[in-house]
């Protein structure tokens, strides 16, 4: 167990709260759940060649953001400053996650110094072909969100150790989410329509309410306690953290 339950419920009521009388979901982040819901079924490693898969994702490269009015994985491109100001999944990325979903990759031996995609990047898309077992954390102020709901307050915050670290408490505070299915059915209904809230959209749930309690609870005022700046940092004093922008 990694989350304070008695917590993350009374957060959920908050953020339940705070998507039903603002424009959180209808414009602030209403691009990534469009994302969810274009990718969600198109991605199959069983069926789909590593060139196939490729193909599908350049071709939602090139869909409109609602976010940015820029291309469609714009906001992927630009996660944790990337290693690349233009970000493009490659083939041999799309073999090392087949690998890592196959087995044929642990954890352990996971290393991405040879790539230019970034472990947040690698968390968005492990949950679009593996959403049972990944989930995307995307950037610092996700962290900052998973470490005010966790039990064990530090975290790692750079690399595989952070990434690892993610995925296991988005995956339980998904789990705690499919307890209230009824409300958010309906708080997803104009995005989600018809179509059942799978582990896919329930991760990416995951990863809005960890957000919200990073902009609305935790960072409110831009910055994070004292102590938390020199573990995630490394520095002696008081400084802003930007939660868009810091290198995971």
């Amino acid at each position: 167990m990694f989350i304070d339950k008695e917590k993350f419920e009374a957060i959920f009521q908050q953020y339940f709260e705070h998507c039903k009388k603002t424009n959180w979901l209808t414009e602030q982040e209403r691009y990534k759940f469009e994302f969810a819901e274009w990718i969600d079924g198109r991605l199959d490693l069983d069926r789909q060649t590593d060139v196939e898969i490729d193909a599908i994702i350049e071709t939602l490269q090139k869909q409109e953001s609602a976010k940015t009015d820029e291309n469609g994985l714009g906001f992927i491109s630009l996660l944790d400053g990337g290693k690349t100001d233009e970000y493009n999944i490659s083939k041999s990325e799309v073999g090392l996650m087949r690998r890592l979903v196959k087995g044929d990759l642990s954890e352990e031996k996971l290393n991405l110094k040879k790539y230019k995609i970034t472990y947040p990047q690698l968390s968005v898309w492990l949950s679009c072909l593996d959403p049972s077992h990944y989930a995307p954390y995307l950037d610092d102020g996700i962290l900052d969100g998973i470490r005010h709901l966790s039990i064990d307050k530090k975290k790692a915050r750079k690399g595989k150790r952070s990434f690892l670290s993610a995925t296991k408490h988005l995956l339980e505070i998904r789990s705690l989410l499919k307890s209230h299915q009824s409300a958010l059915a309906s708080l997803f209904r104009d995005i989600r329509g018809a179509s059942q809230l799978n582990d896919l959209f329930y991760n990416w749930i995951a990863q809005d309410v960890c957000f919200f309690v990073a902009q609305h609870i935790v960072n409110a005022n831009g910055t994070v306690a004292e102590e938390e700046v020199d573990y995630v940092l490394g520095v002696e004093k008081k400084q802003k953290l930007n939660l868009k922008n810091t290198s995971l």
